[in-house]
C-alpha cells in the first residue's frame, strides 16, 4: 500500500485521473474522469463569494424554481453561509466534521487526497466527465428539509465544490498505473 501512496506523493501540478468500471453505490458502472491537485480552499472561497454575493432577486428565484418558502431559504442561508466562513478559516475554528475529514485522509504534498486502507483507495478530485457502461438505480432525494434547501442554494450558486467527489475503489493492487502524464485506475 505504501507503493500506492509514493506514486500519488510523486504527482506534481494538476492531474487528470481516469478511473475505468468505477461501480457506484446505485450500482451505476462507468468509466469517470476527475481533476486532482486543484486548491479546495480557493474553490470554497470562490463559493463564499457567489454565496455572499446573493441578492433579493436571486431569493425569489431561488424561492421558486425550487419550491421552498423565503423563510426557510434565509433562515438555511445563514446556516450555510456561517458553516462555510468557518470551514475556510483557522482549522481551530472549523467545523467538527471538517476536522474529522481533514485528519482522516492522508493529503500528500502536493494536494491530493488519498486513503489506503485493507487494499481499499479512496481518492478526492474534482468531477470532469463520465461515461456510463451500465444504468445504476435512481436515489430518490426528498424535496424538504435542510439538505434539500442548503444543495439547491449551492446549485442556484454553481458552487465549485458541488464538483468535489470522493471515489472509493476496492481491490486496487495491480490496477494503478501511474506516471508523470496521467493516472489511470482500471477495476
Amino acid at each position: 500500500m505504501n507503493e500506492i501512496t509514493s506514486k500519488f506523493d510523486a504527482l506534481n501540478g494538476a492531474k487528470f485521473i481516469s478511473i475505468n468500471g468505477y461501480k457506484n453505490s446505485q450500482k451505476e458502472v462507468a468509466n469517470v474522469v476527475i481533476n486532482t491537485n486543484i486548491s479546495t480552499t480557493n474553490a470554497k472561497k470562490k463559493d463564499l463569494e457567489k454565496l455572499k454575493s446573493l441578492n433579493e432577486n436571486d431569493f425569489n428565484c431561488i424561492s421558486k424554481k425550487y419550491d421552498i418558502s423565503l423563510q426557510e431559504l434565509k433562515l438555511n442561508y445563514s446556516e450555510l453561509l456561517e458553516s462555510l466562513i468557518k470551514n475556510i478559516g483557522d482549522y481551530d475554528n472549523r467545523t467538527d466534521k471538517s476536522k474529522a475529514l481533514s485528519e482522516a485522509f492522508k493529503q500528500n504534498n502536493n494536494g491530493t487526497k488519498v486513503f489506503v486502507k485493507e487494499n481499499e483507495l479512496t481518492i478526492y478530485g474534482f468531477f470532469i466527465s463520465k461515461t456510463i457502461l451500465t444504468e445504476g438505480e435512481v436515489k430518490k432525494t426528498s424535496k424538504k428539509g435542510k439538505t434539500y434547501i442548503k444543495n439547491s442554494i449551492k446549485e442556484y450558486c454553481e458552487f465549485k465544490m458541488l464538483n468535489y467527489k470522493t471515489y472509493k475503489i476496492k481491490n486496487i493492487s495491480n490496477f494503478i498505473v501511474i506516471n508523470k502524464e496521467k493516472v489511470l485506475i482500471n477495476i
